[in-house]
């Protein structure tokens, strides 16, 4: 059962999918569960599950939603019901995640749902949501009416081939015109990706022969292929000093990305 499987602890969670829990199990679950939200829902009122899968589940439903506008209706009053329950039940500390209401906010905006914003300003007022994920409730209100505003979208691939392509780094998203421009700029995902592969390498075969490390790198005027960051995607990073921000807008971190004081993770 993909629920269970998500309803796992940090730990677990953790080892085997890491902080990608919706590149790597939204999409099963957004082919799964598309007449099945009040298990969704179910799910999202247990206790004590690990605040990506959560987020997950209400990312899978919000792209539901993106794709099928008909359905918003239906997914404005998932999210009150859930909004509702979380400020009745405010007081405890297993079902209560502050970066999970936030990113409640972030997929309610992504669908336009402005039905919810009293119910989220509740949310803001009695300090249940993460600012650093989205901001403040006046923060909130601005990206309702900005057009470019975009959450992490679950993405849905046309087969097993091109999920493989895309967990190894190989996969290519369709070029957004909008940012022609900004083929060259630093992505910190890909930098990643190549370190992975070389130590990954040197944990197996040891330091030589280094000529093989080398080729795991693009050669020399070869262009690399990047994987952009929307700046409103939301990334987990990690700090100098050990401190872990998860599902935080990428543009509220891109300067200490861009000077060194934190990484992707």
């Amino acid at each position: 059962d993909v629920l269970e499987v998500m309803a796992q602890d940090e730990n677990f969670s953790t080892l085997w999918v890491g902080y990608d829990m919706g590149h790597v199990i939204g999409p099963a679950l957004h082919t799964l569960a598309q007449h099945q939200w009040d298990i969704l829902l179910a799910f999202m009122k247990r206790e004590e599950v690990f605040t990506f899968n959560k987020a997950t589940v209400s990312q899978v439903i919000a792209e539901m939603t993106r794709l099928d506008p008909t359905r918003k209706a239906e997914a404005v009053a998932w999210y009150s019901e859930i909004l509702q329950y979380y400020l009745d039940n405010a007081e405890n500390p297993l079902l209560i995640d502050r970066i999970v209401l936030a990113s409640l906010a972030g997929d309610a905006i992504d669908i336009g749902a402005k039905e919810l914003i009293p119910l989220f300003k509740q949310v803001f007022e009695r300090d249940l949501a993460d600012e650093m994920i989205l901001g403040d409730f006046k923060d909130m209100l601005e990206d309702f009416d900005d057009k470019t505003h975009s959450s992490t979208q679950i993405q849905v691939f046309e087969d097993i081939y091109q999920r493989i392509d895309f967990l190894s780094g190989e996969f290519e998203f369709p070029e957004d015109e909008e940012e022609e421009d900004d083929e060259n700029r630093f992505n910190p995902f890909e930098e990643m990706r190549l370190k992975s592969r070389e130590d990954e390498y040197l944990s197996f075969w040891g330091n030589e022969p280094k000529k093989a490390i080398e080729s795991l790198s693009p050669a020399k005027g070869e262009p690399v292929r990047r994987i952009k960051i929307d700046r409103n995607e939301k990334v987990t990073v990690k700090y100098n000093d050990g401190t872990i921000v998860k599902e935080v807008k990428y543009k509220k971190v891109e300067d200490d990305v861009n000077k060194g004081k934190c990484e992707i993770v």
